[in-house]
């Protein structure tokens, strides 16, 4: 059995980043991961550009206030290729092409324009390209944009179409099977006999990867409580899929086989158990590049499981550069007993800098899970914590 700091170090130093990669429209990029460099296929801004709507002059050093009159209107849009000089300005707005000869834009608000005359006596505003964007200010042609293995955001997609770019290569979101064993489960929505219970996990966790990291290639196969069953299904889903996520049937019991299929169809055991609660007998193995996730049958033990070491797994396996929740100090608003030997995720609410501790942590209930926006980390070595004491919490809804 080892501690929680040692499975989550075990869990990333065993991780790779996964080296498939799928052509998406840029629109559909964002909250994914960059798989390739993005070099400029233009100059941005591809021409010298207006920031503001003005006049433009051709600035000198004699030039000491403005008398000149207007010979042309230029428009996002237009090009003027009439030569302006030193007596001549022209109407530009906002975004239009600068024509080569004018080196200041004056905006509106600094001059008088009367008819096709614009006049000032203002002369601190004179100044050589004033108010225009220099052509490749943002990024040079050839230059690197976005670099591989950047996250990709609304602002980054318009940052690419602004340099025409249409489609993008893009980490592959991992495909996911999901293994439920158990002859006590039945499904939502059917009959249930006198010893069965619906199974909550395979929704739950379908639910969580979509929720948490937008992943929806994700399978769920049923299986009984029979060791050629078990391991044959593991190994179907295995063919199949970057990552296998077992509920149920992974510790010691008479029927529970996960381990043994999983020992006999050639999968490393990275650790089995952690000195924790809820989630002891968690069970992390890979085999080649694709991993498996043995999770506790009880659904607030495996979604607590999810959020602590599957999460930071595909986090990493996508490509993202931070793994874990979110973290930090918070001030305790209910005390708390427990005995030193075991580090304990308890369920809680957390609102400012402040935490409360839920009521109802057993490893089945969800109710209390469903209302909890954090967990509160206590360390093994932890005892009791009291009202007003710091503790550690990660925050879920982030």
């Amino acid at each position: 059995m080892i501690s929680v700091e040692e499975a989550k170090k075990l869990i990333i130093e065993n991780t790779s980043i996964s080296e498939n990669s799928e052509e998406v429209h840029c629109e559909l990029a964002a909250g994914k991961i960059l798989a390739e460099d993005i070099f400029s296929p233009t100059d941005l801004p591809p021409f010298r550009q207006a920031a503001m709507d003005g006049y433009g002059i051709a600035l000198t050093k004699e030039t000491q206030s403005i008398n000149h009159k207007v010979i042309a209107e230029v428009r996002a849009g237009d090009y003027v290729e009439r030569p302006v000089d030193a007596q001549s300005a022209v109407r530009i707005f906002t975004g239009a092409r600068v024509p080569d000869d004018v080196n200041c834009l004056v905006i509106q608000e600094n001059v008088n324009a009367n008819n096709d005359t614009i006049t000032s006596d203002k002369a601190d505003f004179l100044k050589p390209m004033a108010n225009i964007r220099p052509q490749g200010e943002q990024v040079q042609k050839g230059a690197l944009a976005l670099k591989k293995g950047t996250l990709l955001t609304p602002a980054s997609v318009g940052y690419l179409n602004s340099m025409g770019i249409e489609k993008i290569k893009v980490i592959k979101p991992a495909k996911i099977g999901i293994l439920v064993t158990g002859d006590e489960l039945q499904k939502p929505g059917s009959a249930l006999d006198k010893a069965q219970v619906y199974e909550s996990n395979s929704g739950m966790l379908k639910s969580v990867l979509h929720y948490t990291l937008g992943l929806k290639d994700v399978s769920i196969h049923f299986v009984k409580d029979d060791f050629n069953s078990v391991k044959e299904t593991i190994d179907h889903i295995f063919k199949e899929s970057d990552l296998l996520l077992v509920t149920g049937g992974i510790s010691a019991g008479k029927y529970d086989f996960v381990k043994r299929a999983l020992e006999e169809l050639g999968v490393n055991s990275i650790f089995y158990k952690i000195a924790q609660k809820p989630g002891k007998p968690l069970y992390f193995g890979k085999k080649a590049s694709k991993a498996v996730f043995g999770l506790p049958g009880n659904p607030a033990a495996a979604l607590t499981c999810y959020y602590q070491y599957v999460y930071p797994y595909l986090k990493k396996h996508q490509g993202h550069s931070s793994y874990f929740l979110p973290e930090q100090n918070m001030t305790l608003k209910n005390s708390f007993a427990k005995k030193p030997g075991l580090a304990m995720f308890l369920k809680a609410k957390a609102n400012g800098s402040e935490v409360e501790i839920s009521q109802g942590q057993a490893s089945s209930m969800l109710h209390t899970f469903s209302e909890a926006n954090a967990f509160v980390y206590l360390p093994s070595e932890t005892g009791e914590v009291k009202t007003g004491e710091p503790v550690k919490v990660n925050l879920l809804n982030h």
